[in-house]
Order: structure tokens, then C-alpha cells, then sequence
């Protein structure tokens, strides 16, 4: 691009002009002479996106796009080929370069002038949540979560089970395997729909075109439809697979004299709802993340700071405890909020309403994490007034930034740099007490540390060293070949069964039982190791993260990311560990469109 202004040049010199890296010289005598400007408008490529099908079923061949980004988010096309590896976490799977899967593939290449390549995946195994990555030279890698699945073999409708004379509501229908898993598969599906009563079926939010079937595209898991029917009455919806293939799915809906509003104060609500379908487990008292943005709510409607947000149960009366870890009305907002129960092999939903503009804030971060001895999301600034990282837990375990730790961007908005340079959070209380006993951690870790195989010289997320005796814990360290474990006193070590040291994103999770020495651990909220350590209680006091203390010598650091670091006074369910990754994750929930 040029533009064309004026230049007027004294005396006998010669003049520089530069632009973005430009220079142009003018003459060295005196006048006015034209000059045209160029400059760059080239958005330098920052970081990789990686964006794919939130499943794939087994053994079939699903495309996988890597974008180059900005700084700010944007398409940035590369200024000279770039290459970008692959790799597969926590289970099974392959690239390829072509459509067949049939040449495997361990990078991609973005040619110069490009923003975007294209792979494909595939996995022989199912029932896997595998976490695809992509690093490149001088980029920020990206991860993208993919569960694999066996071939969908049937519908399931997802929605309210009451809705109001003449409104329009909004459906669900969903394709799952035969484990409940959400399936999107290569091919679309056409899903009809019948009803046994008055009901009108439509494709639109405003119940303005009528429809007798929805389609779940190619790549998706499901597809959306409306009901409005001007009777009082019971209905029954039913979706059947125009196919054939899948079994069909029945839905009671009561429809109401008036559309049930907890309270008019509030002028639009939100109806979320949230599958449970693949675990037989009843989940209790369970946080579950809200993720919210342009797309699915209109930021002007709520006040600045969302003080008027409120979060009620199924029932449209129970209200619910709510965090908010940070709202922007300019990207995504993080809302926690806690279900009381969610149900086994079923859905359930909620309603967030909003609209109030004399409204107080509701939140309560206490009541949202009342199962947890201490949650730490990270969020605040480690340049705050101490202590700044507020446990969301009754407990108060808060925790004091020591020795000048960053911030860094996260999996769930924003976390911990700790960079083994006097970098720890102090926790202001003795973590033996819970760390030392029966107790679970889960943390988002992401480190390149090479570890140490004597484990109290090893880094690790904390514990501590009794010099010369073994009333210790070493809890999450790292060996040298990067596999994360647990060592209790003088006892063997356990390890995990898969490295967190590569440079990418993970949500760990270790148990461990005093009483038996049983120890688990789980990687994206599926086991992949187990160990014994050994029994008793470690008593050796302790209260920090990012280092394993020792009371005789000089440990080393953590140089890692941490974020959402949560512990728990006893060892936690494998079911429980899935459905915090999954609730996590939004992998299980569908957002409606606001009423």
C-alpha cells in the first residue's frame, strides 16, 4: 500500500524517511517533492490454533485445520514455510497427510503466504479423551481435546421437560455411541420429527418456519430445533433417523397454561443444558464452568461487572452458587457454577437469567467449592496486595505470591508462571495436614523441566524432605525421563504412565491413600497409571507450591505453568475425576439461545 503526501526539504541534505522498516531518501536541494510512504500491513504470525471435530469415531479418517494467528487472534499468514509438528497425548492415534488416512504424518507445512494447513487424525481405540498437539519454531503451541468413539448407533433429544403455551422453545437431538458419547461423525444425519398432540416443530429461534426434521451436520454432534404449541397439554417428541441407522429417542414435555419465569425482575434468561448420559455415576455438589461470549449472550443486557446474573436449577425456583473467575465483554467470560446433582445416564439443565439493572452481586465462591479443602483458579495478579491468590473455598487457604511470580494465559483463562528462580505461593498454613494424609491434587500443568530421578532433588509441585529421616511426602514430582510421581517417607516411588514435561497443557490429577498407599493418577480425567506408595500419615510440615521443601539441604524449583489447582481431604473418584475434566471442558454442555 502507498499513500502520497508532501515533503519540503531545507538546505543542501538529504532527509530519511521510514516507515515500518522503509527508508526512503528525497533529493538533497531545497523544494517541495512528492513522496510516497509504504508501508507493512502483514500480521506477523505469534501463536498456532488447532481446531477439529470435539470427537471422531474410531477408525475413521477426520480432518484437522492449523491456523497461524496474531497477537491479536487474527489470521496471520507466514512469511516463509512453516513447519508445525504433531504429536497425540494420552492415548492412541496417528496423522496423516491425506483424506484416506493412509500416509502418516508427523508435521504440517503452512506454505509462505498462507495462514492455514490441513492433516487428518485417526484412532483404532475408542473411549479415549486425547489432547492433539501442535508446536512450531517461535509460535505458541496449541492443544485441541478430542474424544474418540465407537459409531454412533443412536438419538438422544436434550431440552426442557415443561415450556409455556406458545413458546418457543428449543431442542436438542444429539447422535451417541453405544458408551453415551457424544459422536461426531464424517457423514450428516437427517432426524425426523413427530409429535403426538398439537405441538409445531420449527428451525428458527422465533418459531417463524415450520420444519418436520433438523439435520446434525457432518462433523457435529447435534442439531437444534424449536417446539411451540398453543395447547395445555402433554406432549411426546419423537426423533427417528430418517435412515434408519440410529434408534430413535422420545422426549415428555409438559407444555404449561404460562411459560414458568423464576422472577420478573429478570427480563432474559439463558437455558444450559448439561449431559451426564455416559457415566452411571450421580454426581453431587459438582462445579461446572460457564463459558460465555458475544455469540451466545448479548454482553449490553447484563450490568457491566454481570452483578445481575443469577444461576437456578431444573426446577426454575432452586437458585445455585455461582463464582465468577472474570467477565469480558469483549472475549469469553468464566462463570463456575455448582450443581447440587446431576444425574446418572441422563441430562439435565439449568438457567442462567440476567436483565436486572438494580440487581446486587449473588456470587458466592465459598458455596460454589464446598467440597474442596482449597481451589486456586490463579486469576488475580501476583503484583497484588498479598495474599493474592484467594482460595474459593471456605477454608481461606490463600496463597502469597513469593519471589516475583508471572502470569500467563491458561486453559481456563488465566494461570501461574513459576519460573525456578524463588517463584512459589506460599499457602500461609502447614499442607501436611491434608497433603500428608489421604488427599487428592488436580492441577493444569504445562512445563519443558527436565526432572531428576533422586526425587528430593527432583522439581515438583510440593511436598517436602525430612533430612535424614522419612516422615516426608514428595508430592508430584518430576523424574528424568518427565513422568510425574508421588514418594511417601522411604518408600517406593509411584509413577505416571505418561511425561508432563513436553511443553503442552494437562490436567493431573493424583490420589493417594494413607491407609493403604494406593496411589492413581489421571491425565484430562481418565487413569493412566497407578502405584503404591508408602502407608501413614507424613506429618513434616510444609505450605508451599512449586517447590519441594527440605529441611537439610536446597531443593529444587518448579519451572512450570500452573492453573485450577484444587485438593481435596480424601481420594476422589475416578467418576468424579472424569466429570471435573469433562464439566471442565464443556465437552457435555449445550448453550440455547437466550429468551
Amino acid at each position: 500500500m502507498r499513500r502520497p503526501f508532501s515533503y519540503r526539504a531545507f538546505g543542501n541534505f538529504s532527509a530519511a524517511l521510514i516507515l515500518t522498516g522503509l527508508v526512503w531518501v528525497t533529493p538533497a536541494t531545497s523544494g517541495y517533492y512528492p513522496v510516497f510512504a509504504y508501508w507493512n500491513n502483514t500480521v506477523t504470525p505469534y501463536s498456532l490454533s488447532i481446531s477439529a471435530a470435539a470427537s471422531a469415531v474410531v477408525s475413521t479418517c477426520i480432518p484437522v485445520t492449523v491456523n497461524l494467528l496474531g497477537t491479536a487472534g487474527t489470521a496471520a499468514n507466514a512469511q516463509s514455510t512453516t513447519s508445525v509438528a504433531l504429536t497425540v497425548n494420552n492415548g492412541t492415534g496417528t496423522f496423516y497427510s491425506n483424506a484416506g488416512c493412509s500416509t502418516t504424518a508427523t508435521t504440517v507445512s503452512i506454505s509462505s503466504g498462507s495462514s492455514t494447513g490441513t492433516v487428518y487424525f485417526s484412532s483404532p481405540t475408542a473411549n479415549q479423551l486425547l489432547t492433539l498437539v501442535t508446536t512450531a519454531t517461535g509460535l505458541v503451541s496449541d492443544t485441541s481435546d478430542i474424544a474418540t468413539t465407537a459409531a454412533a448407533n443412536h438419538l438422544t433429544i436434550l431440552g426442557e421437560t415443561t415450556t409455556g403455551v406458545n413458546h418457543c422453545t428449543q431442542y436438542q437431538v444429539a447422535r451417541l455411541d453405544t458408551n453415551a458419547i457424544f459422536v461426531a461423525a464424517a457423514t450428516a444425519v437427517t432426524v425426523n420429527l413427530t409429535q403426538n398432540k398439537a405441538a409445531v416443530f420449527y428451525s428458527n429461534s422465533t418459531c417463524a418456519t415450520t420444519t418436520t426434521s433438523v439435520s446434525i451436520p457432518a462433523y457435529q454432534t447435534s442439531g437444534t430445533f424449536y417446539i411451540k404449541d398453543g395447547t395445555n397439554q402433554n406432549v411426546t417428541l419423537t426423533a427417528t433417523d430418517a435412515a434408519s441407522t440410529l434408534s430413535s429417542d422420545t422426549h415428555a414435555v409438559t407444555v404449561a397454561t404460562t411459560q414458568h419465569w423464576w422472577n420478573a425482575s429478570w427480563t432474559k434468561r439463558i437455558r444450559i443444558d448439561i449431559s451426564n448420559l455416559d457415566q452411571s455415576t450421580t454426581h453431587t455438589n459438582t462445579p461446572v464452568l460457564i463459558l460465555l461470549d458475544s455469540t451466545k449472550i448479548s454482553y449490553a443486557v447484563p450490568q457491566s461487572a454481570a452483578q445481575d446474573i443469577r444461576f437456578v436449577a431444573s426446577d426454575d425456583s432452586t437458585a445455585l452458587s455461582y463464582e465468577i473467575e472474570n467477565w469480558d465483554t469483549t472475549g469469553t467470560s468464566y462463570v463456575w457454577v455448582k450443581l447440587a446433582s446431576i444425574p446418572s445416564s441422563a441430562a439435565t439443565y439449568i438457567f442462567m437469567y440476567y436483565g436486572n439493572a438494580g440487581a446486587a452481586d449473588g456470587q458466592s465462591s465459598t458455596g460454589t467449592f464446598s467440597d474442596y479443602w482449597g481451589t486456586w483458579h490463579f486469576q488475580q495478579s501476583p503484583a497484588a496486595t498479598a495474599p493474592q491468590f484467594r482460595d474459593s473455598t471456605s477454608n481461606v487457604h490463600h496463597g502469597t505470591a513469593t519471589g516475583g511470580p508471572g502470569t500467563v494465559a491458561s486453559p481456563i483463562y488465566k494461570g501461574i508462571d513459576l519460573n525456578a528462580d524463588n517463584d512459589v505461593i506460599d499457602m500461609g498454613t502447614d499442607l501436611s495436614t491434608v497433603l500428608g494424609v489421604t488427599s487428592t491434587l488436580s492441577a493444569w500443568i504445562k512445563t519443558t523441566q527436565v526432572g531428576d530421578n533422586t526425587m528430593w532433588l527432583a522439581p515438583g509441585i510440593t511436598g517436602v524432605e525430612e533430612a535424614g529421616g522419612g516422615n516426608d511426602i514428595f508430592f508430584g514430582w518430576i523424574d528424568a525421563s518427565g513422568y510425574i510421581g508421588i514418594t511417601a517417607g522411604n518408600g517406593a516411588a509411584a509413577k505416571s504412565n505418561f511425561v508432563v514435561n513436553d511443553g503442552n497443557w494437562r490436567y493431573v490429577t493424583i490420589t493417594r491413600s494413607a491407609t493403604t498407599g494406593a496411589v492413581q493418577f489421571y491425565v484430562n480425567g481418565v487413569q493412566n497409571g497407578t502405584g503404591t506408595s508408602e502407608t501413614g500419615n507424613k506429618t513434616q510440615p510444609f505450605q508451599q507450591i512449586g517447590i519441594i521443601a527440605d529441611t537439610g539441604g536446597t531443593p529444587q524449583e518448579l519451572d512450570a505453568y500452573l492453573d485450577e489447582l484444587r485438593i481435596s481431604n480424601s481420594v476422589v473418584s475416578a467418576a468424579r475425576i472424569r466429570a471435573d475434566y469433562k464439566y471442565m471442558v464443556g465437552t457435555n454442555l449445550f448453550y440455547n439461545t437466550a429468551e
